[in-house]
């Protein structure tokens, strides 16, 4: 499990599925009612209201080659 640091934030759910490898801190400043998940190919940060926009997300990342292997 990688560390996490904040600084003023609060009610973000936070999800580091990269490899058991050498890991770095998660860190976040002012984050609120956020999701954030890490990998080891990318990043996604989105507002806890969005979260059903996911689907749009993954369908536009499977349109474009250099993406597909993200989903």
């Amino acid at each position: 499990m990688a560390e996490f640091v904040h600084v003023d934030a609060a009610r973000n759910i936070i999800f580091d599925a990269r490899s058991k490898g050498r890991r770095t801190p998660i860190a976040v400043v002012g984050l609120r009612d956020s999701i954030l998940v890490q990998t080891d190919d990318a990043v996604l940060l989105a507002h806890k209201s969005q979260a059903q926009k996911v689907k749009e997300l993954v369908r536009k990342l499977g349109e474009d080659a250099k993406y597909k292997k993200l989903i």
